[in-house]
């Protein structure tokens, strides 16, 4: 069951035909380079980028205990005509941080 919800969400991140800049190679390259993959999806104002990556990563580390993050992989879509990626890049950037040069982040 938690293998059929991993793959419907890499299945809706790469189908989307929206401007998400990961498609079917990236997710396709990362299952080879890792033992296990597993996926969350969450929703949330653009404001709380940080906390809402920093929960999931969190929910993913406590349901993966004793496994060691090779690689993680995250989309974020906001609108084309958004400027918050450059305003809040920060946030993202603290995050990624606590994981240290180990652990690649593709985005």
């Amino acid at each position: 069951m938690k293998q059929e919800n991993v793959n419907k969400i890499l299945s809706e991140l790469v189908d989307n035909n929206g401007f998400v800049n990961v498609g079917k190679n990236e997710v396709d390259k990362l299952k080879e380079d890792v033992d296990i993959v597993d996926a969350i999806k969450v929703n949330g104002k653009y404001e709380e980028i940080g906390d809402l990556l920093s929960k999931a990563i969190s929910t993913l580390e406590d349901e993966n205990r004793g496994r060691i993050v090779k690689k993680i992989l995250f989309v974020i879509k906001i609108p084309i005509d958004s400027n918050y990626i450059t305003e809040n890049m920060s946030q993202i950037y603290n995050v990624l941080d606590t994981f240290g040069e180990d652990c690649e982040c593709i985005w």
